[in-house]
């Protein structure tokens, strides 16, 4: 676990600049950074988050509340709750993908994120400022931002993925359609007519 740590620059509790982690069964939460990333910030290389928790984390800088990125990051049934990104034009309260990076998210959700500073705060929950976004069997609900709406993902691949749901913006849903069953009627067979039967004695 990672609580309560604080950096004046990059990544609260981690800063990664290369290589490859992974970060199974791990928790990142209230931590602080005083420009980006304020659970983690990568710079480079890749990251995955198995069963992970990123938890109210802040920063008061520009971007990420709980990520900042511009590697290739996986979160596989992580929750991303309840991170800030408090600087008056800071983006992505919940993440931040920076262009250049890929951000898959498998099972995993963000929400409850926000951007709240006093300007022209942006999407709560998850930022793309052109990298790659796909959302897999994921949930983005429920984030606020000051002035736009609590996501701004460009146009990512979607796959099956929950409802998104936040206050800014028209819900967008996707459903399922209903598979219909077919239910086969049992015949009956009709009795021969007594006519039938005194014209036809094989009719029995």
């Amino acid at each position: 676990m990672f609580d309560r740590n604080y950096a004046s620059f990059y990544g609260g509790a981690i800063d990664h600049e290369s290589g490859d982690s992974v970060y199974r069964n791990t928790t990142l939460k209230n931590n602080t950074s005083g420009n980006d990333g304020g659970g983690i910030d990568l710079d480079g290389g890749t990251a995955q988050f198995i069963n992970s928790k990123i938890l109210n984390n802040t920063t008061t800088g520009a971007s990420g509340g709980g990520i900042w990125s511009r590697a290739s990051v996986t979160l596989i049934k992580t929750e991303v709750s309840g991170n800030v990104v408090g600087s008056s034009s800071g983006k992505g309260g919940g993440i931040f993908q920076e262009a250049g990076g890929t951000l898959v998210l498998r099972d995993s959700s963000v929400n409850r994120n926000s951007a709240n500073g006093s300007g022209t705060s942006q999407a709560g929950g998850i930022y793309n400022q052109g990298g790659s976004v796909t959302l897999d069997h994921s949930e983005v609900n429920n984030n606020a931002s000051t002035t736009a709406s609590g996501r701004r993902v460009d146009q990512p691949p979607v796959h099956d993925s929950e409802p998104v749901r936040d206050p800014a913006q028209h819900p967008h849903q996707l459903r399922r359609q209903p598979r219909h069953r077919h239910r086969l009627r049992r015949l009956t067979p009709h009795a021969p007519s007594p006519a039938a039967l005194r014209s036809h004695p094989s009719a029995l």
